[in-house]
């Protein structure tokens, strides 16, 4: 990334623009900001922006921050576009993009087809991140809408917690609780409707 940015950089003022605005995200987010809360114009690409590493880390930036505003249809919508313009990009972040938009079926249209494909195609990347927010909150979600494997439901929900003690960011840390907790409120839905 840092050879990128030195060669890149001086010689194109757009991306100037990118990384001084992940910039700004990252250090208010330092302080404790969520995405939610930072201006709308942080997030703005140039128009029509080459699909490099930088312009597409500031474009998962923007949907995530639709998803700390609970706009998942924005969100999905952003990240489908990135997906589909996306082949060339860097493995890392692929399947960034990739299991956001897993999550995101799993909450919204729950194809299990779908599902299933995107798992597949993400499980050398999930073996490498198991001790990451995004893995655990995707998990607990599959488990909660598919499983209903409680006690696997209650470990990862332990490793969560574990892990927040020790996360310094706390706004992303309301994200990823915020993420958490959709999966929960449908499971819930659907055991008590099954119960009247």
């Amino acid at each position: 990334n840092d050879g990128y940015h030195a060669r890149i950089l001086p010689k194109d003022s757009a991306a100037r623009s990118v990384f001084f605005n992940q910039l700004r995200i990252s250090a208010a987010m330092t302080e404790g900001k969520r995405l939610a809360d930072m201006p709308r114009e942080w997030f703005s690409l140039p128009k029509d922006p080459a699909l490099d590493p930088l312009s597409a880390s500031l474009a998962i930036m923007e949907a995530e921050r639709e998803m700390d505003l609970a706009r998942l249809d924005s969100a999905e919508a952003l990240l489908l576009d990135l997906a589909t313009r996306g082949e060339d990009l860097p493995e890392p972040i692929l399947s960034g993009i990739l299991s956001e938009l897993l999550y995101l079926e799993m909450v919204g249209k729950h194809r299990r087809d779908v599902i299933e494909t995107l798992r597949f195609a993400l499980d050398r990347y999930f073996k490498v991140m198991q001790n990451s927010f995004t893995y655990l909150r995707i998990e607990i979600t599959y488990h909660y809408l598919f499983t209903g494997d409680i006690k696997q439901i209650q470990r990862l929900e332990k490793k969560f917690q574990k892990l927040k003690k020790h996360f310094p960011f706390t706004g992303e840390m309301a994200r990823e609780e915020l993420l958490i907790a959709y999966p929960k409120a449908l499971y819930d839905n659907w055991r008590n409707s099954s119960h009247s």
